[in-house]
């Protein structure tokens, strides 16, 4: 894989899993389907490290004090190793990147890293949009 998109995706893939645990030390379980259910708890608030949270439809919009957004949706079996282009460049411009000023070079770039076999498209709604590692390290 491009070494410039897998830093991209490995470091989305960091912060994401590391605000959803701080999530969870907070007493919150989320999953694909249960943020679908009327929770009676607020789908927005802050985490105790100061980032901010707000839930949605299949995933969970964070946003830290010093700017980065990680905007997380939970793939099928609640899989966290999903990315799209819209996430990746939204985090790419939240961490001041220079590797991706645009959104279609990150649409290029995972275009390329799946016609190579390295991520594989989703094909089950509501997660069409994901993009999947095929290899793990």
């Amino acid at each position: 894989m491009d070494p410039k998109l897998n830093n991209l995706i490995e470091d989305f893939l960091h912060d994401g899993s590391a605000l959803l645990a701080e999530m969870r030390e907070t007493g919150r379980t989320i999953s694909a389907h249960g943020m679908h259910s009327s929770e009676t708890r607020p789908r927005e608030g802050i985490l105790p490290s100061g980032a901010t949270f707000s839930l949605h439809g299949i995933g969970c919009r964070f946003e830290r004090p010093d700017g980065t957004v990680v905007e997380v949706d939970l793939g099928p079996r609640d899989r966290l190793d999903g990315v799209d282009a819209w996430r990746l460049f939204e985090f790419a411009q939240s961490t001041h990147r220079k590797d991706f000023g645009r959104m279609e070079e990150v649409e290029g770039a995972l275009k390329v890293a799946t016609l190579n076999g390295e991520l594989q498209k989703c094909d089950d709604p509501p997660w069409h949009h994901l993009f999947f590692p095929t290899r793990t390290k």
